[in-house]
């Protein structure tokens, strides 16, 4: 049951950073004036 879970919840985690990650390239590929003030802006700079 614990290791299921883990994996789980391992593969929840790499799903999000597969969506982040594509989301970030696609933002980046769209516009990278946008991509840098959103940086700045989620870097609280």
């Amino acid at each position: 049951m614990r290791l299921r879970n883990g994996t789980f919840l391992t593969v929840v985690l790499f799903g999000l950073c597969g969506l982040i990650s594509l989301s970030w390239y696609t933002a980046f590929s769209n516009s990278k004036g946008k991509v840098a003030a959103i940086t700045h802006h989620a870097a609280g700079v």
